[in-house]
């Protein structure tokens, strides 16, 4: 609300979790602000509007811990504008972990990069890696096996991410540096279940 209407809401399930009540009342809103609505009789109020809640519950505004949303990359199934729409209009007026979809632009890039540098993705291998000698194993092309050695790899050699200005220097360091402090760094720094496995377990 933005001017100097009332709105009166009739019939509602009236839900206070601040001052632990529940009830099914009506509840009067002057100038933007919950006003106390006698038990009895009428607002004197003539400019007011008139919402009839029943079968609704009367809430404070909703908040949402954790969302995705998919754009960029995939705006043909939700935009931010469209996303927040809906939040608002079931309730949700704050969203404290709205993530971008920032997957497809990530693919998308390395693959182009794939494309324009010709990188071969290698010859088929027919063999069972968990069976091979360390001398031919060590022939194999692998990926990372852990979130440090990937983010080493993203460390060192993420130039086809910064084109486009899809993302920057500054997001891409941030994101490295967020996650081996938070993430690769803490776990060092704790047993692992496996250890409670090997020494604890009966």
């Amino acid at each position: 609300m933005t001017d100097n209407r009332s709105l009166l809401l009739k019939n509602g399930r009236i839900i206070d979790p601040v001052n632990g009540r529940e009830a099914r009342a009506d509840l009067l809103i002057e100038q933007d602000r919950i006003v106390s609505l006698p038990k009895k009789g009428k607002p004197k109020q003539t400019n007011i509007q008139v919402i009839d809640c029943s079968g609704k519950l009367v809430v404070p505004g909703l908040v949402d811990m954790h969302v995705h949303l998919r754009e960029p990359g995939e705006e043909y199934k939700e935009t931010i504008h469209s996303g927040a729409r809906a939040a608002a209009a079931g309730g949700f007026f704050i969203d404290l972990d709205l993530v971008p979809n920032l997957a497809p632009e990530l693919q998308d890039l390395a693959g182009l990069d794939g494309i324009q540098n010709k990188i071969h993705p290698g010859e088929p291998l027919d063999k069972d890696i968990y069976d091979l000698p360390p001398e031919e194993l060590a022939k194999v092309p692998q990926t990372p096996g852990s979130l440090r050695e990937s983010l080493n790899a993203l460390e060192a050699d993420h130039d086809y991410l910064l084109r486009g200005d899809v993302f920057t220097s500054d997001v891409i360091e941030t994101w490295i540096e967020y996650k081996m402090a938070k993430e690769v760094q803490a776990i060092d720094l704790r047993p692992h279940p496996w250890e409670f496995a090997l020494y604890y377990d009966i």
